[in-house]
C-alpha cells in the first residue's frame, strides 16, 4: 500500500512541473525555489522521472545570481536563504565547483543586522535591551535583516 501511494505522490510531481522545469507552491502556480528544490530532491534517483528531475535541476541552475547566491524565483533579482537549498540539491546533482564557492561564499559574508559590530558591542556592555543573544551570527531570509539560528 505505501509503495502504491508513493508512486502516485511522484507521478504527481512530474505531472505539476512547470514548463520552465521548476514547481511552484501549488499546482498550475509559478516556479518557486523552494517547492522546486523539495520536488528535484524527492524525485533525483527516481526511475522514470530522471528528464523530469533533471529539468528542475536546470532551472535550479539558472537562479543562480551573479553575487553567488541563489534567487527565490526567476522574478526576484536578489539572493536569499535558499542559496542553502541550491547547495544542497546541488550536492545531490554535483555542482560544479565555481559555482559551489560562490554560493558558499555568498553565505558565509551574509549575516542579520544583529551581528553587526555596533550591536554586539552594546549587548556586550548591557547597553542593548533585548533577550536576543547575538553572540551567535546566523542568517537572515533576506541580507540586512534579522538572521536564525533555529528553524522557524
Amino acid at each position: 500500500m505505501g509503495l502504491v501511494y508513493l508512486q502516485s505522490r511522484l507521478e504527481a510531481l512530474v505531472k505539476t512541473q512547470n514548463a520552465d522545469g521548476g514547481w511552484g507552491y501549488f499546482p498550475g502556480r509559478k516556479s518557486w525555489m523552494e517547492p522546486t528544490a523539495y520536488a528535484v530532491l524527492a524525485l533525483s534517483g527516481v526511475i522514470g522521472a530522471e528528464q523530469s528531475a533533471r529539468k528542475g535541476w536546470d532551472c535550479i541552475r539558472s537562479w543562480q545570481a551573479a553575487d553567488g547566491g541563489w534567487r527565490p524565483s526567476d522574478e526576484v533579482q536578489d539572493s536569499s536563504w535558499v542559496t542553502s537549498l541550491g547547495l544542497i540539491v546541488g550536492s545531490v546533482w554535483g555542482l560544479d565547483a565555481e559555482p559551489r564557492k560562490r554560493a558558499t561564499d555568498w553565505l558565509m559574508r551574509v549575516s542579520g543586522q544583529e551581528s553587526r559590530l555596533a550591536v554586539r558591542l552594546a549587548s556586550m556592555f548591557h547597553m542593548l535591551k533585548t533577550d536576543v543573544n547575538v553572540s551567535h551570527k546566523g542568517w537572515p531570509w533576506w541580507p540586512g535583516n534579522s538572521a536564525w539560528i533555529e528553524p522557524t
